[in-house]
């Protein structure tokens, strides 16, 4: 459970600190305005995301939250975190290299719950001049330990898959995801009034998702051009014939999930300060009920019961452009002279 805890906190912190550049690279005049919203909060939207690269300083506040119920061992897993992260020096799209120029400091709390057993940690981060600082009650015992960034990122990079995104950037591409949005009853979206940050009232702006729709779009024909483009990203080049086969046999999956894609339900929203035109916050919802022939399948059993699971993830950011400063642990023990940060987490 203590491995449960560990690889989830560090998953979501490699999630938060990768994926800065690549959001640098959104550009609003490749978006087509979402449907349902009106021309102010459409330009609200496009001028938020246009800016977004002014965003340098930060404190960013979340929490996630995960329910699975049904199962032999249903489990309940939640976390909440809070610091200032600077991305001033992050430059280029090495996604790899940039995880090694951001500062932050980061405080989580994480709990869950399995088989009516109940486990909870605590765990402090700091990146400091490309330096990894962390400290676990579980794993180092509230001890402070530190490596190089520079080491977990070469190992990193030699594990990740090489792609070719230059074909995901197309303007046949960008227009064939454009288009979606004008498919029926696959994208609504609605603005109202979200939460007051720093004094400003933001603006809320959710997007809600028919899986049911989407899946069935995607494997038609309007999504051949996506489909295609992805596999080639990944190296995977293939005919149109073989596109053909392979989408048949999706389809046919896809037919088994459709009980339970009705029963499934996705939306993101993000918070935006109508004043200074910038996000504030960025929140995801999911919910599913697998319906008992599938959940049997997962299971290996006859359960008659349904499987029900639900995500949450809700980020906020405050005092944008505020100087951050993180030191570093003075006492931190190099991990590498008590055999390496694996060497600390065991179970």
């Amino acid at each position: 459970m203590k491995s449960v805890i560990r690889l989830s906190l560090l998953l979501a912190l490699v999630a938060l600190v990768a994926l800065v550049p690549g959001l640098k690279a959104t550009h609003a005049q490749d978006m087509a305005c979402l449907p349902s919203l009106s021309a102010s909060d459409c330009a609200l939207f496009q001028a938020a995301t246009t800016n977004q690269t002014s965003i340098k300083t930060f404190v960013v506040d979340y929490d996630v939250a995960l329910h699975v119920t049904g199962t032999p061992q249903d489990i309940a897993f939640t976390a909440k975190g809070n610091g200032p992260i600077d991305i001033s020096n992050v430059t280029g799209t090495d996604q790899m290299a940039a995880i090694e120029k951001i500062v932050l400091q980061n405080a989580i709390e994480a709990s869950v719950t399995q088989g009516g057993s109940t486990t909870s940690d605590k765990i402090e981060v700091r990146i400091v001049d490309g330096v990894l600082y962390f400290m676990d009650e579980m794993s180092t015992q509230g001890k402070w330990m530190k490596t190089s960034l520079s080491s977990m990122t070469s190992g990193m990079t030699s594990m990740m898959p090489s792609s070719d995104m230059t074909s995901m950037a197309s303007p046949e591409l960008i227009k064939a995801f454009q288009d979606f949005a004008s498919v029926p009853n696959l994208i609504t979206s609605e603005s109202g009034a979200g939460d007051t940050i720093d004094g400003v009232a933001t603006t809320k702006i959710t997007v809600n998702i028919n899986l049911s729709v989407l899946f069935k779009t995607l494997l038609g024909e309007q999504g051949r051009p996506i489909i295609k483009a992805i596999m080639e990203a990944q190296g995977q080049k293939m005919t149109d014939e073989e596109l053909t086969q392979q989408l048949a046999q999706a389809q046919q999956a896809a037919a088994m999930l459709e009980p339970t894609l009705q029963n499934t339900k996705l939306s993101v929203a993000w918070l935006i300060d109508p004043e200074a035109k910038q996000f504030r916050g960025f929140s995801m919802n999911f919910s599913t009920k697998v319906d008992p022939t599938l959940a049997s399948m997962f299971s290996g059993g006859s359960s008659q019961t349904p499987i029900d699971a639900d995500f949450s993830l809700n980020v906020k950011l405050s005092k944008v452009g505020e100087a951050v400063t993180v030191e570093p642990v003075a006492d931190a023990v190099d991990a590498s002279e008590m055999g390496g940060a694996t060497a600390t987490a065991q179970p």
